[in-house]
Parts: C-alpha cells; sequence; structure tokens
C-alpha cells in the first residue's frame, strides 16, 4: 500500500496466513492507522495477534509510537 504521512502498511499473505507489518517512520509523532483502508486484505471486525509481543489485537484502528513496528496475524 502507498505510504500516508510517514507510516508504512504491508502484508505477507497466502492461503492460510496473513500478516501484517505497521511501520511508523515518524521520528516524533504518534500516528493512528484506520485499518479500513485495508479491507479487502483485513477485513473489518477481524482479530489478530501481535507476533512481538504475543497480545490479542482486535479493533479498527492501530496506534504506533514513533520508530515503532507492530506485526499482527490474522486469526
Amino acid at each position: 500500500f502507498v505510504p500516508q504521512d510517514g507510516v508504512y502498511v504491508y502484508f505477507r499473505h497466502s492461503e492460510t496466513q496473513t500478516v501484517m507489518v505497521v511501520v511508523n517512520a515518524n521520528q516524533d509523532d504518534d500516528k493512528t492507522v484506520d485499518l479500513k483502508r485495508f479491507e479487502e486484505l483485513w477485513p473489518v471486525g477481524s482479530s489478530g495477534k501481535n507476533i512481538l509481543s504475543g497480545k490479542p489485537f482486535s479493533g479498527s484502528k492501530i496506534k504506533l509510537e514513533p520508530k515503532s513496528i507492530e506485526i499482527i496475524e490474522l486469526n
């Protein structure tokens, strides 16, 4: 997907697995990403697991601190 406001989002998917990677490249600003933009690969209402922390993820938005990354596997 085309980066917006210093936030990069890409997906890796197969027939059995979808993983979303979200990167906030901004040095000073928190960013909130609305997942509706990616509903062709991350359907509205989907849930998953944060691969880095092991915590469950659900919701329609992701908040990222500056210079951070989230990797979420779709359930």
